[in-house]
């Protein structure tokens, strides 16, 4: 959500990570309650994929091309 506010990186890579986030703090709470296998599986590590794309392109992006520095006044 930091990066969406501080618009340091590129507008859709920091929707991924608020949506992946999202995706995570709903996801995992309800396995735990449901205590369900179906999501120890492969939807399990379906769910983790969003945050995984995410974290891999955001490290690539800050060795490439860093962060946008602010404005000057």
């Amino acid at each position: 959500y930091l990066f969406l506010r501080a618009r340091s990186i590129p507008v859709w890579l920091a929707w991924l990570g608020v949506f992946a986030s999202v995706l995570l703090v709903v996801i995992l709470p309800a396995q735990l309650i449901a205590g369900s296998s179906l999501l120890s599986g492969t939807v399990g590590w379906l769910i983790w994929m969003p945050m995984l794309v995410f974290e891999v392109m955001l490290a690539f992006w800050l060795f490439i091309k860093g962060v946008a520095a602010p404005a000057t006044r």
